[in-house]
């Protein structure tokens, strides 16, 4: 059985209480939804791309401090980045979460290794990241 502090560790849960990301981009390029019907968590990812990069993204998560933590998380990794760079992070996240190993993950992604243990919660924090392959889904095409 996990620890309360293993599964929400100090860091996660200011980042749930006190997101960075939250809210919506200046102009929406595209926007992606997410939800679980099972606890009811729902996310929406909204970006704003410029130069075939993704300039700002933005969530609005209603939902557990996993799934705030991860969605803002999420925000910050892929700003900045190509939108398949953006997809190839959203599958090293998936890993993390998948198989508790981080390898050559960002460090933050290190914060969701304990759900490896905790099947019920990997759809929390993979969630955030649904909405923005929903978002880039269209995009990808388009700028490909």
């Amino acid at each position: 059985m996990l620890a309360t502090d293993d599964l929400y560790p100090a860091e996660l849960r200011t980042r749930a209480a006190a997101p960075l990301f939250a809210g919506r981009p200046l102009r929406e390029d595209a926007v992606g939804h997410g939800n679980n019907p099972m606890c009811g968590d729902r996310v929406r990812v909204a970006l704003r791309a410029e130069n075939a990069h993704l300039a700002e993204v933005r969530h609005e998560t209603r939902g557990c401090a996993v799934c705030l933590a991860a969605a803002d998380i999420m925000a910050e990794a892929v700003t900045g980045l190509t939108m398949a760079d953006a997809s190839g992070l959203a599958e090293i996240f998936l890993a993390v979460v998948e198989t508790g190993q981080s390898g050559d993950a960002p460090s933050q992604f290190a914060l969701f290794r304990p759900l490896a243990q905790h099947r019920a919660r990997r759809r929390c924090a993979t969630l955030p990241w649904s909405a923005l392959t929903e978002a880039l889904g269209p995009r990808r095409e388009h700028d490909a």
